[in-house]
């Protein structure tokens, strides 16, 4: 039997993937990429190594997870971690022979991506469940880190507690919508360098993968920022927080569509690199940024739907 086959490969990922977990949640706020960056190996078992490979990385992966966490350790590893890599890695796989036979039709990445976007957005609705997530216990929470953050600060000026208040309310109304957003970003990076890794190394099937031109969202993916901004105006507990969540993680999806507009417009243009880092620093720096992408992605969505072929050529980035 083979060292590297799904089984090995599939334990070893899940190790390595909840080890990270572990680490990042325990060695404090400088080691957060670990947690961030957890998924790569789940990504890379399931893109290389198939969908068993996969299924079982998530699996010990979460286990692992609940050492320290428990039972909402393991469920916030499994909905926003290790299941949706799984997923997206099963379905980046898929794939059918054209008329011809000779070549692939592959499974179109817009439908992987709303299906990722979808996954995570269950994850945060099921983790905050399971955690019992209350928009008013954060924000008293926040007026507690505020007060120790001024009381540590003499020089600065230590607003009242008024103020302090209605700030921390501002955060936690915001949380749900911010979060979601950028984790969706985080984690189609990590799935995105994943795939380079695995492709790198020979194993990933999928040979023709013109993200800048093929990524796109189906039509109906419209109604997903509707459909928050509708729950979001309702401005009850928890239809807020879920209406946020869905815009948040709308506003990247179609940010990451127009981002790939960026990338497939500077394609053999003079200091393409300089400009595509500069904008993804910006837009992890500030946020901000990713509405702009957002606008541009949801016009490419509304003009073309999925109907976005490759014209660059196999296995540009």
């Amino acid at each position: 039997m083979r060292l590297l086959n799904p089984y090995s490969v599939g334990l070893l990922a899940g190790i390595a993937a909840g080890l990270m977990v572990l680490a990042g949640l325990k060695a404090g706020s400088a080691s957060l990429v670990l947690l961030f960056a957890a998924p790569a190996a789940v990504y890379v078992a399931s893109l290389g190594w198939g969908t068993v490979a996969g299924i079982i990385a998530a699996v010990i992966a979460s286990a692992i997870a609940s050492y320290d966490g428990g039972f909402q350790g393991a469920i916030f590893a499994a909905t926003l971690l290790f299941v949706p890599a799984a997923w997206a890695g099963h379905l980046t796989n898929l794939g059918q022979p054209d008329a011809s036979g000779q070549g692939m039709i592959w499974y179109p990445l817009p439908d992987i991506l709303i299906r990722l976007m979808l996954a995570i957005f269950a994850g945060f609705v099921i983790t905050a469940t399971a955690f019992g997530y209350n928009s008013e216990a954060i924000a008293k929470g926040l007026v507690d880190v505020f007060g120790e953050f001024f009381d540590q600060s003499p020089e600065l000026q230590k607003p009242t507690p008024e103020r302090m208040a209605e700030i921390a309310g501002l955060y936690a109304s915001l949380l749900p919508l911010v979060l979601p957003a950028l984790w969706l970003l985080l984690h189609v990076l990590v799935f995105y360098l994943s795939a380079v890794v695995t492709r790198l190394s020979g194993q990933m099937a999928r040979a023709n993968w013109d993200v800048p031109a093929e990524a796109g969202l189906p039509r109906f993916a419209l109604a997903l920022p509707a459909a928050g901004m509708a729950a979001m105006l309702t401005g009850a507990s928890p239809v807020y927080e879920i209406g946020a969540v869905a815009m948040g993680i709308a506003i990247a999806g179609f940010g990451l569509v127009g981002l790939a507009e960026l990338h497939l417009s500077a394609r053999n243009r003079p200091g393409r690199g300089f400009i595509i880092f500069v904008v993804w620093l910006l837009i992890f720096l500030f946020s901000l940024p990713i509405i702009i992408f957002a606008v541009t992605g949801a016009f490419r969505v509304w003009r073309l739907g999925s109907n976005t072929p490759p014209t660059g050529g196999a296995n540009q980035i």
